[in-house]
């Protein structure tokens, strides 16, 4: 069955092949970029600064707007997917994990996710909620994917990876926009804009938008393993949002930025529940209510000697079975970039300061139940030409304080060699940590629970129903990597590029339950009463990842593109006492990608795109194929029909099953249909 599905989809694409080589160039004015406009493309997340990148001394890749149109998605996680070497994994209809270069989980905390430069971290798991992130598409200029530490610029949490959302200008936004989707099983959301540009130096632009999922997905069974309660499909969610930008010049030395957000939702999940007596555990169905907001301010001046100055205020709020937060952060720095000469350095500081309040639920309580936390940071980093035009030297360090760990250093040295304008080649070595979040140093979390009868290492072992619960740890330290990193960029011939890049990850002092166990009975007079078994967290597991990541380019002519890509991903542990926790059965050995852009006619785009994963053995998920396909008419110049098809090659495929420690189930990812209509493009 997987071969035969291999074939039809790869069958399509060489009949996609062979008709655009015989369709001639006319009138045509395709809005996908040339490889040479993607290798000038100006980015700003591996360096701080703007630069081509065909000039970083990093592993890029970027995401256009043109990109996400044309893949069809309709969520900032499932755009992520379009990038080599990351890993995107649907949980349920609006749970996701999201990582690079490993550590996958719904609470990844080794990759720091921006919004124009607004970190959207959040403190209590170290991770990203990714139901919230919901900006409107259509206003996404591009997304900057940096694979590796990025550190020494961005700070702690920037360690596997850097992933940065940059909206469009208010100058490039004006005119009305509506972007309608509408779905199988009534998934659907609705987005409008408006934008105007009251002369050469002022524009602004209003949105709002409406998304709503219902219980499309099917639950993964084998991970329900027979759990009493209802375990229909339980995944549906809803979010309503909007926000302003406005961009201007104030002087013709001074620009200024002020963007804000505001989002109210619902997030619903299937969730086991613990219980003393028999069976111990059931399936409880349970939402989540969401809201929260931002207002950020960018300023810029100086001229060539810039200087920048940017601010935030994020106000977070969920109140579920799983998390009852309530967080605000205030975020500013002062950046200076300073062209000395032939060396360019780029330098600055900054603070924040997070406020949080966590309640006591079901599976989690906290003590302080309130606390704040700083922190601190100066930061340098420049260029250096060792031969001019050929070889160039980035050293750079950053200098960070934080209220749990104290001082933490954070150094990378880049080389760039550019033998020729159409080749380069590049190495790093880089050091980056992560620093503790607060469920880590004062969260007592459900972790699992056993019955009465347990079977330990073939023979019976009897004994009263025992609840683990994983104990916070004051003393949790910061886990910390040393990468090293080799890459190449080959620009082949006109139409053909060609990109890799390999790593070698050294993880020390990594998350993992500490050997000091307490076990505590809930009635000490009573031989059978439940057992509370409190496993502390420590930083006793050291880990070695270690892989490639290929991507060609390959443009034959005017009306098709044609992208692909590869990723390997191999992972070794080391537990220094005890029992560790099984990062690396969260990450696939294998992916790839096989993407076609193809416009047969003028206004016609027949686009589609072919994904592999390697089977995850140890949580019983199999390997899968995911084949996408969207058609698309350019009815005139301000409207756009198109129809996508998501997930062709089977019913539902489960994806990945939350991390241990995590009280939510799993569920299937189904084929879809999307209807979309923009019109004001």
């Amino acid at each position: 069955m997987m071969w035969r599905h291999l074939r039809t989809s790869l069958g399509a694409f060489l009949l996609s092949w062979i008709i655009a080589f015989g369709v001639h160039a006319g009138e045509f004015d395709p809005s996908q970029f040339t490889l040479e406009d993607l290798m000038s493309i100006e980015l700003l997340s591996a360096s701080k600064k703007l630069e081509a990148l065909a000039d970083s001394a990093s592993a890029v890749y970027i995401i256009t707007a043109d990109d996400i149109r044309r893949a069809g998605v309709s969520s900032l996680a499932d755009a992520l997917r379009l990038a080599p070497g990351v890993q995107v994994s649907s949980i349920d209809g609006n749970k996701w994990a999201v990582s690079i270069r490993g550590f996958n989980a719904f609470s990844s905390n080794k990759l720091l996710v921006m919004i124009d430069g607004r970190s959207v971290y959040d403190g209590l798991l170290s991770g990203v909620f990714w139901d919230v992130q919901d900006t409107m598409l259509a206003d996404v200029d591009r997304i900057e994917v940096v694979r590796g530490p990025g550190a020494s610029l961005w700070g702690a949490n920037a360690v596997n990876g850097v992933i940065n959302i940059i909206t469009r200008s208010a100058f490039d936004t004006t005119g009305e926009l509506v972007d309608a989707r509408i779905g199988t099983d009534h998934n659907w959301d609705v987005s409008a804009r408006y934008g105007v540009a009251f002369n050469d130096d002022h524009a602004a632009r209003l949105w709002v938008k409406k998304r709503e999922s219902n219980e499309s997905h099917q639950e993964f069974s084998s991970v329900l393993q027979e759990v009493p309660g209802d375990t229909s499909p339980y995944d549906s969610s809803k979010n309503s949002s909007g926000g302003f930008r406005y961009d201007g010049v104030v002087t013709p030395d001074y620009d200024l930025m002020v963007e804000g957000q505001i989002y109210e939702g619902m997030s619903d999940g299937l969730y086991r529940t613990p219980q003393y007596t028999d069976p111990y555990i059931s399936a409880v169905k349970g939402n989540t209510a969401v809201r929260g907001g931002h207002m950020l301010q960018r300023h810029q001046w100086g001229g060539d000697r810039q200087w920048q100055f940017q601010s935030y205020f994020d106000v977070t709020e969920r109140d579920g079975q799983l998390v009852k937060e309530k967080r605000r952060v205030l975020d500013g720095e002062l950046q200076y970039h300073l062209p000395f000469n032939a060396v360019d350095v780029i330098c600055g500081a900054g603070y924040r300061h997070s406020w949080d309040e966590l309640r006591t639920t079901d599976f989690a309580g906290y003590d302080p139940a309130y606390d704040d936390q700083e922190l601190w940071n100066i930061f340098a980093q420049g260029d250096v030409p060792l031969i001019e035009d050929r070889l160039r030297l980035t050293l750079g360090c950053k200098f960070e304080h934080n209220s749990y760990t104290g001082w933490e250093v954070q150094p990378t040295l880049r080389l760039l060699l550019t033998p020729s304008k159409h080749l380069s080649f590049w190495s790093a070595v880089s050091r980056a940590v992560r620093t503790p979040g607060r469920i880590e140093r004062d969260g007592d979390v459900f972790g699992a629970v056993y019955g009465p009868t347990f079977v330990y290492s073939g023979m019976p072992s009897y004994h009263p129903p025992i609840y683990v619960m994983a104990e916070g740890n004051s003393d949790f330290d910061s886990e910390e990597l040393w990468a090293y990193e080799l890459g190449m960029r080959w620009d082949i011939r006109d139409g053909l590029f060609f990109d890799l890049t390999l790593f070698y990850n050294d993880y020390d002092d990594v998350l993992g339950p500490d050997p000091n166990i307490t076990i505590v009975s809930t009635d000490p007079t009573n031989p059978m009463a439940p057992l509370i078994s409190y496993v502390p967290l420590g930083n006793n597991q050291e880990m070695q990842i270690y892989g490639l990541e290929t991507l060609v380019r390959w443009s034959p002519c005017a009306q098709w593109s044609f992208e692909g890509w590869y990723s390997y991903l191999e992972q070794d542990r080391d537990v220094k006492q005890g029992h560790g926790f099984d990062y690396e059965s969260y990450n696939p050995r294998h992916q790839w990608l096989i993407k076609s852009l193809w416009s047969p006619l003028p206004g016609w785009n027949f686009d589609s795109w072919i994904r592999y994963t390697a089977a995850l053995d140890t949580l019983d998920i199999d390997s899968y194929y995911s084949l996408n396909v969207r058609i698309s008419w350019q009815v005139s110049e301000r409207f756009e029909v198109s129809v996508a098809g998501l997930n062709l090659l089977d019913p539902d495929h489960p994806e990945m099953i939350p991390e241990r420690g995590f009280t939510y189930f799993a569920n299937e990812v189904p084929r879809s249909f999307m209807l979309q209509l923009r019109w004001g493009i």
